[in-house]
């Protein structure tokens, strides 16, 4: 498959990738529309992004598509789904997810960040982290779910 993969400051390569598995919990999702992020703009310019990317790494973490294939135990998608991703999966047990404050999580997955992302024609996520898409949502716009979701949590944090 296609994909973009981030190999150090200024060093994004469009070359061929395998195709990502999928393990029993997780879905693959074959990525119609993904979103070039400021995120992926300060790693590109060799920042640190919202967390840290071990190069090489798929970028591409605001991104939709068709789930393509399913883990053995994945219970909430098919195949032939329209979905979007959120990219940051929380470990849920760790001392900040139990105690509420899960954007401190010590064990946080981020597609597109510490782990491949939507910057390919396939990505492979958690099941916890797809969401439908309605019937009249574009691709373009569910790739943006993830940004949009940001700006309303930073409008109703309490300071």
């Amino acid at each position: 498959m296609k994909s973009a993969v981030f190999y150090g400051k200024h060093d994004l390569r469009l070359e061929d990738s395998e195709r990502p598995s999928v393990g029993d919990h997780d879905v693959l999702i074959q990525v119609k529309a993904c979103g070039i992020c400021g995120t992926d703009v300060h790693i590109y310019e060799g920042d640190k992004g919202a967390a840290q990317v071990t190069p090489p790494t798929i970028l591409g973490h605001e991104f939709s598509g068709v789930v393509a294939a399913i883990g053995k135990k994945v219970k909430n998608c098919k195949p032939g789904d329209r979905v979007c991703v959120d990219p940051n999966c929380y470990c849920g047990s760790c001392e900040p997810c139990r105690n509420g404050a899960a954007h401190f999580c010590k064990h946080m997955k981020g597609y597109g960040t510490t782990v491949n992302g939507g910057f390919a024609e396939f990505c492979s996520v958690d099941e916890r982290q797809v969401y439908p898409l309605g019937p009249n949502t574009t691709f373009e716009q569910g790739a943006m779910a993830e940004p949009v979701a940001c700006c309303f949590m930073e409008s109703t944090c309490v300071v």
